[in-house]
């Protein structure tokens, strides 16, 4: 099969999986295949990276409340 025609699977395959026409599972398969294992990583590497910053943030938030909460609550005459 020719690199075109390749391309046109993996980027049939790629809005497969954006709009959850099939199982995510299956699509990471299909790109596997295809692709020839290149692409099956990218997804997973991606969402990991992005809930530790989202995970990081949300501490600091609740740590600036409770830093705010403590200095309201005792330093208040």
């Amino acid at each position: 099969m020719d690199d075109k025609r390749k391309q046109i699977i993996v980027n049939e395959i790629k809005m497969w999986k954006e709009t959850k026409m099939i199982p995510q599972e299956y699509c990471d398969f299909l790109l596997a295949i295809y692709t020839e294992g290149n692409e099956a990583n990218t997804r997973k590497q991606n969402g990991a990276g992005k809930s530790v910053k989202k995970q990081a943030a949300v501490s600091v938030f609740i740590l600036a409340l409770i830093a705010i909460a403590v200095f309201v609550i005792y330093l208040n005459p």
